[in-house]
């Protein structure tokens, strides 16, 4: 009789100690919210790709346990959706975004998720463009690698404009056309004077030319962009321009000569 009694007492316990800890764990999922995200602007957008954004502010009380964005031609869009999952763990976060439609509109939303469940970023919009030439593909591919390196210094990325690309292309046709390579061009005009006739509104002005090849016919645009960008980021005073605080905006041109080598021009700025 001792025994059952001592039996029973044990079962009470446990049950006691059972009841107390659903007690806690429903105290702490009623508590729990759904996580707070915002959604970065959409940037370097091209024919088939974007990079895009978010950062979450507010984990709700619980573990984030995905994160990440989603996109679809039509909105409002969901994780259901095309998606891309933030595997840094930070709460920070930047993605690219690929194989998207040419000339097409897109929305885009980040989410986080918790127990609690799904939340969602406001939505942002952006269009695809034309599928690019060869020299323009090269041009904003030397874009996106700038804006890389400057990322990895945690500065902020250069936005392209159709004003700095014009420039600059101006400056590269001119150069392949006229057979010289200088910050002066054919008339005598220095960068600062091109972007005053251009019309180009500016309080900091800089660029960077660089000529590379001759290469092979039909070289990718991976490969020109990347070999053009490490010439001037083993240049002192060409890196320098890359990674100053002093500009926000960017536009590059590039050509090829009848030699088949590649002139670039690099325009930075700050309005």
């Amino acid at each position: 009789m001792k025994q059952l009694t001592h039996i029973l007492w044990f079962i009470s316990l446990c049950l006691i100690i059972v009841s107390c800890q659903k007690e806690n764990r429903d105290q702490s999922e009623l508590s729990l919210e759904l996580p707070k995200i915002e959604t970065e602007q959409v940037r370097n957008v091209t024919s088939s790709s974007a990079f895009g954004g978010g950062e979450i502010t507010d984990d709700g009380g619980g573990e984030i346990m995905e994160s990440g964005l989603c996109w679809s031609e039509s909105n409002p869009p969901t994780t259901s959706d095309y998606k891309g999952v933030n595997y840094s763990g930070l709460n920070k976060f930047e993605l690219e975004i690929k194989n998207l439609n040419t000339s097409s509109k897109y929305y885009l939303r980040a989410y986080a998720v918790n127990k609690k469940g799904t939340n969602y970023g406001s939505v942002v919009d952006f269009t695809t463009s034309r599928e690019l030439t060869k020299t323009e593909s090269i041009a904003r591919l030397i874009v996106i690698e700038t804006n890389k390196i400057r990322n990895e210094l945690g500065l902020d990325a250069l936005v392209e404009t159709e004003i700095g690309n014009a420039l600059a292309q101006y400056h590269s046709s001119n150069m392949s056309e006229y057979d010289f390579f200088s910050h002066t061009d054919n008339l005598g005009e220095s960068v600062w004077e091109r972007a005053r006739r251009f019309g180009l509104v500016y309080s900091t002005l800089g660029e960077n030319i660089a000529r590379r090849g001759p290469y092979p016919s039909n070289p990718t645009a991976e490969l020109v962009a990347k070999g053009i960008v490490k010439i001037w980021v083993d240049s002192p005073g060409h890196y320098q321009n890359m990674v100053s605080n002093s500009y926000n905006k960017i536009g590059v041109g590039v050509v090829f000569n009848e030699k088949n080598e590649a002139i670039a021009t690099q325009v930075f700025y700050h309005n």
